[in-house]
C-alpha cells in the first residue's frame, strides 16, 4: 500500500530524553482532496482533457472519495489506438489503532499505439490533519501547556514506476513517470512552515531505449532497484521499472503541548508517453489495474496482465505484504519488527497510509474538455 504513517507518533522526546512509551493524542479535524487528470495531445496540440476532483468536506462529508479520469483515442473508423487513466483514492482513515490504516491509493497509466498521440495522466492527493497533544497524553508526568516536545514518525512507500515500449530501440525522449511526496508541519504563530520530509523520483526515457533515474530528497540514498523481469514479454521487449518495496523513512517534528498543529501530506504521480507504442505507469497503494486494462483494450491481448503479474512477483504495489513490517530509513522493510510492536496499542495513531482496498466509486465532480486541433480527426 504505500503506507504513509504520517502522523503516528512512534515515540516522544522531551528535553532530549526519549520517552519509552508511545504517545497518545487526537485528531480534531481532517481535510482532504483527490484529483485526477488525463490529457490527450496530437502533434503537440491538446485534443481533449478529462479532470475529476473530490474533497472532504467540500464535495463529501467524509471518505471514501475517488477521483477517476479516463480518455480514449478512437480513429474515424472507431478503432481504439490508445488511452489514459488516472485513479486517486482517499479511504476511511483508521485513527485509533490497528490494523494500520489504508488511506491513499493511486493508479496512473497511459499507452498510445499510433504515430502522433501523446498522453499525460496525473494524480494528486492532499490530506491535512489538525491535531493536538494534551497535557496528560504523553507517558510519565503531565506536561504543562506550551512545553515543546519532539515526536518521531515514519513514512513507508510501496509501489512501482514503469516505462514499457513495443520497440526496444525506440527513442523514448519525452517519456517519463514520476512520484513526489512531502510532509509539511504548520504551527500557529510560526513565521515559517516546516517540511520535515520530502522527495521525488523520476524515471525518464532517452535515445535508443536508454533511460535515466533521478532521485531527490529522501530518495537520494534509498534502495530503488530496477526490476529484472526473468521472463521478458515479447510484445513489450523494453521494460524499465523501479520498485518501492515498502521503503521506510523516519523523521521528527516539534510541537507544543496543548497547541493544535497541522500535518499535511502531499502525494502525487505523473506519467507522460510519446507515440509509437509507448506505455507508462505509476501505481502506489493499489493493484496494477489501469495500464493492463488500457493495453488489453487497445492490443486485444493479455500483455498488460502478464506484465502486471511479473511486476507483482517482485513488489506488492498494494502494500499488503508490508502492512505489519517496518524497516530502517531508506531501506526496504525487513519483517523483523511488527507495526504493532513499534507503535504500541496506545500509539497516538494519527497515521496516513495508501489504500490497499479496491476503489469502487466514480468521482462526482468531473470536467471534460475538447480542445482545438489541426487537421482532420484520424
Amino acid at each position: 500500500m504505500s503506507r504513509f504513517i504520517l502522523l503516528g507518533a512512534i515515540g516522544a522526546i522531551v528535553s532530549s530524553t526519549v520517552i519509552s512509551r508511545d504517545a497518545v493524542g487526537g485528531v480534531n479535524f481532517i481535510r482532504a482532496s483527490v484529483k485526477s487528470e488525463v490529457v490527450q495531445t496530437e502533434d503537440g496540440v491538446v485534443v481533449q482533457t478529462d479532470v475529476a476532483d473530490e474533497s472532504v468536506p467540500q464535495t463529501s462529508l467524509g471518505p471514501p472519495i475517488t477521483a477517476f479520469a479516463q480518455l480514449d483515442r478512437l480513429t474515424s473508423a472507431g478503432v481504439l489506438t490508445g488511452g489514459g487513466r488516472a485513479v486517486s483514492v482517499f479511504q476511511v482513515p483508521n485513527l485509533f489503532g490497528f490494523p494500520a490504516p489504508n488511506d491513499v491509493g493511486m493508479d496512473i497509466g497511459a499507452f498510445g499505439a499510433d504515430e502522433f498521440t501523446s498522453w499525460r495522466a496525473i494524480g494528486r492527493f492532499i490530506e491535512t490533519r489538525f491535531a493536538v497533544i494534551g497535557p496528560g497524553e504523553l507517558p510519565g508526568a503531565p506536561l504543562i501547556p506550551g512545553t515543546m516536545v519532539t515526536l518521531r514518525s515514519r513514512v513507508v512507500v510501496s509501489g512501482v514506476l514503469l516505462i514499457a515500449a513495443e520497440n526496444q530501440s525506440l527513442d523514448l525522449t519525452g517519456t517519463e513517470v514520476n512520484m513526489q511526496m512531502s510532509v509539511t508541519l504548520r504551527r500557529p504563530g510560526a513565521a515559517e512552515v516546516s517540511i520535515p520530509i520530502s522527495g521525488e523520483v523520476k524515471l525518464s526515457g532517452g535515445p535508443n531505449g536508454a533511460f535515466n533515474v533521478l532521485a531527490i530528497g529522501i530518495f537520494q540514498n534509498a534502495s530503488l532497484p530496477l526490476l529484472d523481469l526473468a521472463t521478458p514479454i515479447p510484445e513489450l521487449p523494453f521494460v524499465s521499472a523501479l520498485a518501492f518495496a515498502g521503503l521506510s523513512f523516519d523523521y521528527v517534528y516539534d510541537v507544543a503541548i496543548g497547541e493544535e498543529y497541522e500535518l499535511e501530506l502531499l502525494f502525487g504521480a505523473d506519467v507522460r508517453t510519446t507515440p509509437n507504442g509507448v506505455a507508462a505507469n505509476a501505481v502506489f497503494g493499489l493493484p496494477q489495474v489501469q495500464l493492463p486494462q488500457i493495453l488489453g483494450r487497445v492490443k486485444k491481448d493479455d500483455r498488460g496482465e502478464r506484465l502486471a503479474a511479473l511486476i507483482s512477483e517482485q513488489v506488492d504495489t498494494t502494500g499488503r505484504a508490508y502492512a505489519d513490517r517496518t524497516g530502517s530509513a531508506g531501506a526496504p522493510v525487513s519483517g523483523l519488527e511488527s507495526t504493532c510492536g513499534v507503535l504500541g496499542t496506545e500509539s497516538i495513531s494519527l497515521m496516513l497510509t495508501t489504500c490497499c482496498l479496491a476503489y469502487h466509486s466514480a468521482a462526482r465532480r468531473r470536467r471534460r474538455f475538447r480542445g482545438k486541433r489541426a487537421g482532420p480527426w484520424r
